[in-house]
């Protein structure tokens, strides 16, 4: 993907990203909130129900707050009138080759990288190849002098991965954050239609799944599709590591309590709920983190600020900024080494497993 030259925010502009930036707080509070009810032991059918419809409905006002941020006309999500089907995923990727390596152009080399054939998801196959066709073309426009994509399958935790790794332009660390932004382009003011990451997003987000990016300027960037693995599979997956401490930087208190109990509820440490970068920066003088989670907007030093402050004295400190959209600079720009950036609103699950992904024995 390459980088745009930024146009200078309106006040309303900035104003509805603030808008969408706290909506998408409180709606990942409730998704939070429903998922742990969801998770009890012993729930009755009559609240299970009615737990499952707030799910919905929140998942709903999710799209809805996405398609009033001017989305692009066309890009609508599918229909889905397909119904989803158990599929191997190293067969999808094999049997995409021949349409991407066409997308592609001869410039450019696909390769595969296909981990492990007993790996499945429940997808609509158009759904899940909109995702890939969507990616691949992003990473033949972040490589107009031709270059090399490779795509990766494999697992981890509760869900399966595809890793679309590109050899171009790469992104800069101020503009990542805004990439899952509906209609964001990197075509400046020549009107494109976005890179449909938007799109990708959502399609994978109701899928129960998250994506996440990391890029290095010059060097390429990686896109990482984490979808649920096939009911069946998931039941055998090891449950998360254990005795790895996370440092939890959220500004929200309903979202914070609910995370730290997520947390620990599947086997992480989570050193401290900091609710700033300076408490956070306390917290880590006491025990050193294996990994920080951060909100990228925090009062005073935000979430980029503060991983450049940690990586002063661990430079390969495990990152992952989260983002409600709003964020479009950073006052501080990390090292895009090992971070990851997770839209707003996620799942719990997807927090856990986004850093299990991460973080390695």
């Amino acid at each position: 993907m390459s980088v745009p030259k930024a146009a200078r925010p309106t006040r309303k502009n900035k104003s509805d990203r603030r808008l969408a930036h706290d909506l998408n707080h409180f709606l990942t509070a409730i998704l939070a909130a429903v998922d742990s009810t969801l998770a009890r032991d012993g729930l009755d059918a009559a609240t299970r129900t009615e737990m499952r419809l707030a799910r919905q409905a929140t998942e709903r006002a999710a799209e809805l707050l996405g398609d009033s941020r001017a989305a692009p006309k066309g890009l609508a999500l599918p229909e889905g009138l397909a119904l989803p089907e158990v599929l191997a995923l190293d067969d999808v990727l094999r049997d995409a080759a021949p349409l991407l390596t066409g997308l592609l152009g001869p410039a450019i080399r696909l390769e595969l990288a296909l981990a492990d054939p007993d790996v499945a998801v429940c997808a609509n196959p158009a759904q899940l190849g909109r995702v890939l066709t969507n990616l691949t073309a992003n990473a033949r426009d972040a490589m107009p002098e031709g270059g090399t994509l490779v795509l990766r399958s494999g697992r981890t935790g509760h869900h399966a991965t595809i890793a679309v790794e590109d050899s171009g332009v790469g992104i800069l660390p101020e503009v990542l954050p805004r990439i899952f932004e509906p209609g964001f382009t990197t075509a400046g003011g020549s009107g494109g239609q976005g890179l449909g990451l938007a799109i990708v997003n959502d399609i994978v987000r109701q899928a129960g799944g998250f994506v996440t990016a990391e890029s290095v300027p010059g060097r390429g960037t990686t896109m990482l599709v984490h979808w649920p693995l096939a009911e069946g599979l998931a039941k055998s997956v090891p449950p998360p590591l254990t005795a790895k401490t996370v440092l939890l930087v959220e500004d929200e208190p309903i979202m914070r309590q609910l995370a730290v109990r997520a947390l620990r509820q599947t086997g992480w440490h989570v050193v401290v709920a900091a609710e700033s970068g300076a408490a956070a920066l306390a917290a880590a003088e006491v025990a050193k983190p294996d990994i920080v989670v951060s909100d990228l907007a925090l009062p005073g030093m935000d979430g980029a600020a503060l991983v450049s402050a940690l990586r002063t004295k661990w430079p390969n400190l495990p990152a992952i900024l989260v983002s409600g959209y709003a964020e479009s600079t950073a006052r501080a720009n990390p090292k895009a080494e090992n971070m990851v950036f997770l839209a707003k609103p996620y799942t719990l699950a997807a927090l856990v497993a986004a850093i299990q992904a991460m973080v390695h024995d």
